[in-house]
């Protein structure tokens, strides 16, 4: 019993003991984190200040000299080299242009196994010549008008066109003659189908009004006259649209072809006609020719 007692008697003890110890420890804690809190707020403004204090002496500070030598404008030399200009490109484009038709000139004609330097084809007779004008003549309205297309068309651009008519080419026995003239983009709006893809055309030549007209083509040439025997002959038609004379007189033509088809410079020997390009005769010269 005695023991029983000793013990509850130290019940109260022992618990108003652990209050007071629960208190003390809790006014510590908050004490130190008090303490650390005010600790944490020196440090930031400590550093806040050092960084304002180095940022104030250095914006004040001189700038540094430059790490290199500062130097006036010099005179440029008239010997140096011109940028080359539009004219000077188009010409580059060109030369590469005729390189090109002239190497697939001498490709064909090795393809056809004669020299091209050293042997010259064949001349054509009157025959082939006939024969080649009047070929040429079934899909043209007159001389110098633009030939009909005898396929048909997508006539949604140039692409399907200058993809046979570029440079031209054969594809089993039948020639597609290249342009004799620049790419433009909208081939149909000279060059019209020989066979109709739209069937109304047909109706409205039929059956619509008659057309009634008095123009009278002109007729294809045969030749250019020449200043003499042996003389180059001058071109017998209009220059313009057919500024690329191997359209018609290169190595895929026949009976029109050249016995030169390498040479790109035509009118250096081949003078154009004054009357077929409607020069002015204000502009020719003494003997007949424009200066």
């Amino acid at each position: 019993a005695a023991r029983l007692q000793e013990v509850r008697g130290a019940d109260p003890t022992c618990a108003a003991r652990g209050v007071d110890m629960s208190d003390e420890e809790q006014r510590t804690t908050a004490d130190t984190t008090s303490s650390n809190g005010a600790r944490v707020v020196r440090v930031v403004a400590s550093a806040v200040l050092a960084v304002a204090v180095i940022g104030f002496f250095t914006g004040i500070a001189p700038a540094p000299d430059a790490a290199f030598e500062l130097r006036g404008s010099r005179e440029v030399s008239s010997d140096l080299p011109r940028a080359p200009s539009h004219a000077d490109l188009a010409a580059g484009f060109a030369a590469q242009a005729a390189e090109s038709r002239q190497l697939a000139a001498f490709g064909a004609m090795a393809r056809e196994g004669r020299r091209a330097l050293t042997e010259e084809p064949p001349v054509a007779t009157a025959e082939e010549i006939s024969g080649a004008l009047a070929l040429r003549q079934q899909r043209r309205a007159y001389d110098g008008a633009p030939p009909r297309v005898p396929h048909p068309m997508t006539q949604t651009g140039s692409l399907d066109c200058v993809a046979c008519h570029q440079d031209g080419f054969v594809l089993e026995g039948r020639v597609a003659r290249m342009m004799s003239h620049e790419t433009y983009a909208s081939c149909s709006q000279c060059h019209v189908e020989d066979v109709h893809s739209m069937p109304s055309a047909e109706r409205a030549l039929v059956g619509g009004p008659p057309i009634d007209t008095q123009f009278v083509g002109l007729e294809a040439p045969t030749s250019g006259p020449r200043a003499w025997e042996g003389a180059p002959p001058v071109i017998p038609h209009a220059t313009q649209m057919r500024e690329r004379c191997d359209s018609c007189h290169g190595v895929l033509a026949e009976g029109l072809r050249t016995s030169h088809p390498w040479r790109q410079s035509c009118t250096q020997c081949h003078a154009p006609s004054a009357e077929y390009d409607l020069r002015p005769f204000a502009e020719l010269g003494p003997i007949g020719a424009a200066p």
